[in-house]
């Protein structure tokens, strides 16, 4: 995942479930920036989620 504030990639520095979701607290290796985001699930038939989806096949197949 990348930093909203300067674009860089970001680590997890800690995560907790809770029920069916999943919160963690993230860092940015640039600039230190943190933030928090949670997992959710996508349904399939959601148009942005293949659209997403498509493209990373895409990108995939493209680097192979």
């Amino acid at each position: 995942m990348t930093c909203p504030k300067c674009g860089s990639d970001t680590f997890v520095t800690y995560s907790i479930a809770d029920g069916d979701s999943v919160y963690r607290k993230r860092k940015c290796k640039k600039c230190s920036h943190v933030f928090y985001t949670t997992e959710a699930v996508a349904e399939k038939s959601h148009y942005k989620y293949k659209i997403l989806w498509s493209e990373k096949i895409r990108k995939w197949r493209a680097g192979k």
